[in-house]
Formats: C-alpha cells, sequence, structure tokens
C-alpha cells in the first residue's frame, strides 16, 4: 500500500497519464482510504490545469507563447 509521500511524489505523473496501470490502481486504492490525499490532490489537479491551461494560452493574451 501506497503512503501519503507516495502519493505526492506521484501525482503530476497521474494528471499526465504517466503511471502504469498497477500504478494507477494503488494510487487510488489510497485515495480510497485518505481524506487528506483527496483533498491534496484535487488542489494540485486544480494548480495542474491552471498551469496547463496558461502553456496552451493565445498569443493574442498573452500567453507564455507570445514573442
Amino acid at each position: 500500500m501506497w503512503t501519503c509521500s507516495d502519493i505526492q511524489q506521484r501525482s503530476a505523473a497521474y494528471f499526465a497519464n504517466g503511471l502504469d496501470a498497477h500504478e494507477s490502481q494503488q494510487l487510488e486504492s489510497h485515495l480510497a482510504q485518505c481524506a487528506a490525499c483527496r483533498l491534496d490532490l484535487s488542489e494540485a489537479y486544480s494548480a495542474f490545469r491552471l498551469a496547463s491551461a496558461a502553456f496552451n494560452a493565445p498569443d493574442a493574451v498573452g500567453g507564455l507563447n507570445a514573442a
């Protein structure tokens, strides 16, 4: 069984679909039993989505792609 530290270390890979099926199952099993990690992962995912959106922002709005 994975620990909270394991979840923190692998959350970015999970968001990016970088875990294999067994690793994803381990992470999801831990989340099913750990409210603190569910909250942390939810907050981290929100930040991940915002960062991803910033990299895809149109140049006209001053995104990171602007020259």
